[in-house]
């Protein structure tokens, strides 16, 4: 169990710069020896070595969901000052399927975030890809109001060797309970040729499914919100536009640089 009190005191939130231990050295082990026989089996099912392993429990990775609290602050001001601060408990309340549940909530109630994670995890050879089955719930008691959504599939490339760069696919909708409103946005995967690595776009919905806006942009980066007609008409424009690219042009599209590829979350997992 992983128990913390978060104040930030009127502060702004501090990152770590060092994990609370060092690593072993990976110099004497070779990781393809231990992987090569897991080609296609289920992670949860296969023992690693624990010089593998970051320091952190997954408990501990969980934590990472509250990275971002200051928004929900901003949002909650009241009487022009900030409730900063939450309380946080995660447990793995499960072991086999490995089930993972949590509660968070600001120090003076002013959000409640709770949910729990199911990780589905295979391994691909040279990318292992984890889906995070379950449902994250925020909710905001001073609007009565309350929202839900799943996270989207992730995957990890070239842990054998190479450069690390990870992408996130798939769709995700997050539902307004008391409004009926939704935000359908999908993550899209890389492609052959990287042009849609990290893109996200999508709409929000009021509750008879009428497009109110239309979100676009990288979750790397940031999104943008336009009106659906206006981004509706672009994305025909630019399909035809493409469609005519592609009868002109006969030589194949070159491949993405390692730092288109990459991205700014290489090192970050």
């Amino acid at each position: 169990m992983v128990t913390l009190l978060i104040n930030y005191n009127n502060r702004s939130p501090k990152t770590e710069s060092a994990l609370p231990a060092a690593m072993f050295s990976r110099s004497n082990v070779s990781m393809w020896s231990v992987l090569k026989k897991c080609i296609g089996m289920e992670l949860s099912k296969i023992t690693m070595p624990v010089i593998f392993n970051e320091p952190l429990s997954f408990l501990q990775r969980l934590t990472e969901y509250m990275e971002h609290t200051y928004l929900i602050h901003k949002a909650m001001i009241v009487g022009g000052i900030p409730l900063l601060g939450f309380r946080w408990v995660s447990e793995q309340v499960s072991h086999h399927p490995p089930v993972s549940a949590f509660h968070a909530e600001g120090i003076k109630s002013d959000f409640r975030f709770h949910g729990s994670i199911y990780p589905k995890l295979k391994f691909w050879g040279k990318s292992v890809e984890a889906e995070p089955r379950g449902i994250i719930t925020l909710e905001l008691p001073l609007h009565n109001e309350a929202y839900t959504w799943t996270n989207p599939t992730c995957c990890v490339h070239n842990i054998i060797m190479g450069q690390l760069w990870i992408e996130q696919y798939g769709n995700v909708e997050i539902i307004n309970h008391k409004t009926g409103e939704r935000c359908c946005l999908t993550f899209k995967p890389c492609g052959i040729f990287g042009k849609e690595l990290h893109k996200v776009e999508g709409y929000i919905l009021d509750k008879s499914k009428r497009k109110i806006c239309a979100l676009y942009g990288k979750w790397t980066e940031c999104l943008y919100a336009v009106d659906p007609a206006i981004f509706d008409a672009h994305r025909k424009s630019d399909t035809k536009r493409s469609e005519k690219d592609r009868k002109g042009s006969t030589q194949m599209p070159s491949m993405p640089s390692s730092s288109q590829v990459c991205g700014s979350d290489c090192s970050d997992r």
